[in-house]
């Protein structure tokens, strides 16, 4: 596989829009829960089905803060559900629904007002 830049990685939304403007740092990472087998046969070595348990993304966006879009949708208390996500990181598309489980603004006197957020798959993830 060639290098991606990291520009190219990216995270839209169900119109093809960016889910934040002003995005500078963003990743995601895939977690499959163990299904524990451990018996007397495993000799006292944890031992684990190949297939797992629960399975969830989590995503991390962060970058200079220029509009209150994603802001106001996890502010919202109601909605706080992104649907059809489409990430790409150069390799393919990961896309499925995601919550706003995670949101702040924070700003130094000199610099700019910077936003983080953190995202949690919601449902299954189609991979392509």
């Amino acid at each position: 596989m060639a290098e991606v830049a990291g520009r190219l990685f990216t995270i839209k939304d169900s119109d093809a829009v960016l889910i934040a403007e002003g995005i500078s740092s963003k990743g995601f990472e895939a977690t499959n829960e163990g299904i524990d087998i451990t018996s007397d046969d495993s000799a006292g070595w944890i031992t684990f089905m190949s297939t797992p348990g629960q399975k969830s993304v989590s995503m991390s966006v962060d970058g200079v803060f220029t509009n209150s879009t994603l802001k106001t949708k996890a502010m919202s208390g109601t909605d706080i559900m992104l649907s059809d996500v489409a990430v790409y990181d150069g390799a393919g598309t990961l896309t499925g629904g995601f919550i706003i489980t995670n949101y702040s603004n924070a700003a130094e006197k000199d610099g700019a007002v910077m936003f983080s957020a953190t995202l949690q798959s919601s449902g299954p993830m189609v991979a392509s």
